[in-house]
């Protein structure tokens, strides 16, 4: 099943492409969104059966997930019909605000998030332009929300001035004004509050050495942080378990492998 929204209208510059065809995202959002809505029912389940004794099979699966985080427009769908169509805003969000990723300089962005008015004025006092406020284009939602183009330029025309990006998030946080820089990953995973946190976890392989890996998003007060993981390789266990569960000779195991019926990494060292 394939969910995928309404094009965008070309712009003069912008490649068919890029317009008229769904972008993909490169991470495994479903993969890991699925892993993580799975151990927290498993967790639920288990509380369960402890309260009744009863047990339950858990059905988990990635099409659930992705379709999970249609959390406004699959009720407005159902509400309105074919008088919504979700569309595919880029970089803005289509309620406007203004919400969304603005262009400081080169590739460096600032994420905006302004869906008040009170926060709209703050905004207008941060870039020295109370004016804004009571500009008719932008002085109501619809408004912004209407004039969203000719507003981000407005706001990138402005974080341009600005002599660096951590600048223009001080004048952005001095007025109260929820935004925050657009890191690379090469960025985050050197920037020192996310490997303060331990978003960033650093472990030891035995192969690699030290390298980083995404945390769990959950931090347990009583488990402590381990740096040593140890991950099997293809196969590295084959002959333990057969001659624990199986009770195979080593003759037999033999012919499993010479028969292509198991496979081990070349790492491990010669088959047995």
């Amino acid at each position: 099943m394939t969910i995928s929204a309404k094009p965008m209208p070309a712009s003069p510059t912008a490649s068919a492409n890029s317009i008229a065809r769904p972008a993909i995202t490169t991470m495994a959002i479903g993969d890991v969104s699925t892993g993580v809505a799975a151990a927290m029912a498993i967790g639920f389940a288990l509380i369960h059966r402890e309260r009744t004794g009863e047990g339950q099979y858990l059905d988990a699966s990635l099409l659930d997930t992705y379709f999970h985080m249609h959390e406004a427009n699959v009720p407005q769908v159902s509400l309105r019909g074919e008088k919504y169509k979700p569309t595919r805003n880029g970089s803005q969000h289509p309620g406007g605000g203004p919400t969304g990723i603005f262009h400081y300089r080169g590739d460096q962005y600032v994420y905006l998030c302004v869906p008040t008015p009170h926060q709209w004025v703050q905004l207008c006092r941060a870039m020295g332009m109370p004016e804004l406020a009571t500009d008719p284009r932008f002085k109501g939602a619809r408004g912004r929300r209407d004039n969203m183009l000719e507003l981000q330029k407005i706001i990138e025309d402005w974080l341009a001035t600005m002599p660096t990006r951590d600048a223009a998030i001080a004048a952005l946080d001095a007025q109260r004004v929820p935004c925050a820089p657009v890191l690379t990953v090469n960025e985050a995973v050197n920037h020192p509050h996310l490997n303060e946190r331990k978003t960033v976890r650093w472990v030891e392989d035995r192969q690699l050495g030290r390298v980083a890996i995404p945390s769990v998003p959950v931090k347990f007060s009583a488990w402590p942080d381990r740096t040593e993981l140890r991950s099997a390789r293809l196969g590295e266990d084959n002959e333990r378990i057969l001659h624990d569960l199986t009770n195979l000779s080593d003759e037999q195991i033999r012919k499993l492998y010479a028969d292509g019926v198991l496979v081990r990494d070349k790492t491990i060292g010669t088959t047995p």
